[in-house]
């Protein structure tokens, strides 16, 4: 089922529209998450200099693309 949930991003409320179990203490769940052990691996990838990074903010198709050729596949 699809639901809109009101949240706030970079100090904008905003409206998404996702899947139902994107409720607000889900979202802060997975934002936790993230900043305890997602963030790091990150950071650590990146010094050892073998990071890939690929911007999701397009179409499916064009991030697909983006993420072949930055995999040089």
């Amino acid at each position: 089922a699809r639901v809109t949930t009101y949240t706030t991003i970079a100090g904008a409320e905003a409206a998404v529209e996702g899947r139902a179990d994107d409720a607000s203490d889900t979202v802060d769940r997975r934002i936790k998450e993230y900043d305890e052990h997602t963030a790091h691996a990150i950071e650590f990838f990146r010094q050892k200099g073998v990071l890939v990074e690929v911007s999701g903010l397009d179409t499916i198709e064009n991030v697909h693309q983006n993420v072949l050729e930055a995999l040089s596949l």
